[in-house]
């Protein structure tokens, strides 16, 4: 199975050069700590443009975002342990929400099904987006008790499809991935995809319909900054594009009132 991971130029040499290590993986990630591929290009180039942006604004850098492509191929006589998690549902709520509790939270609310130890040796499931995040943080901070939370509330009911991942957690999972090219993100596709993403984001987020989102974004202050400056999609995030626009809609139709 060929599978994309998007990050910043020196990271993507380092996993050519070296091959995939998990002591660089961060915590607290939808399915544990581990190496996270998707089978979407386009979903791996926009983590390689927010990978690389915060990577450069980090460490004063001005690398590009590259996506390294590797094939996976299970090994049966290895026994894998393997989490499924394919669509929108409780079980994977509650799964992507425990993965990112701390410790102590685990701890103290006794909660068991989660990868933070990775006991799963790879997972696959659907991307999860923000709304989970914002609720562990208040579980982490002590505002929200995980069994009080009703997952109905903020799963997509509208038969929308979230990108899939694949995430690798061991070794033994790592060593049934080859690692087969690194490419830098075409420039003129980057802003193409960075502009669908953030109209995507619109209807998504702020439910404007595709008609109103394309427009929006055609009409909007990102278009001309991109064509002023080439590497106008490294200075700010796709929600916060689409925030601004979203902001500049409403300000002209308070202006018409």
């Amino acid at each position: 199975m060929k599978l994309y991971h998007g990050t910043n130029y020196s990271s993507a040499i380092n996993i050519v050069n070296h091959g995939i290590n998990l002591k660089y993986s961060k915590p607290y990630l939808d399915f544990g700590p581990g190496f996270y591929t998707t089978p979407s290009y386009d979903h791996a180039a926009l983590a390689a443009i927010r990978t690389t942006q915060k990577y450069n604004a980090k460490n004063n850098k001005n690398e590009e975002p590259y996506i390294v492509e590797v094939d996976y191929k299970p090994i049966s006589a290895m026994d894998l342990v393997i989490g499924s998690y394919p669509r929108h549902s409780e079980r994977w709520g509650k799964f992507v929400l425990n993965n990112r509790l701390k410790p102590q939270m685990l701890s103290a609310y006794n909660i068991l099904e989660h990868n933070q130890d990775g006991k799963y040796d790879i997972c696959y499931g659907e991307i999860a987006d923000g709304n989970i995040i914002n609720i562990a943080y208040k579980v982490n901070g002590g505002k929200v008790i995980p069994g009080d939370i009703n997952y109905k509330e903020f799963l997509k009911d509208n038969g929308e499809v979230y990108p899939q991942q694949y995430s690798f957690h061991t070794l033994k999972a790592i060593s049934c991935i080859k690692v087969l090219s690194c490419d830098m993100i075409n420039s003129k596709k980057k802003y193409l995809e960075f502009k669908s993403y953030v109209r995507d984001t619109l209807v998504r987020k702020y439910h404007l319909n595709e008609v109103e989102a394309a427009r929006a974004v055609r009409d909007s202050y990102l278009s001309k900054a991109l064509a002023m400056d080439k590497d106008f999609v490294d200075h700010d995030t796709v929600e916060e594009w689409a925030e601004f626009i979203y902001d500049e809609i409403n300000h002209e139709s308070l202006l018409m009132m």
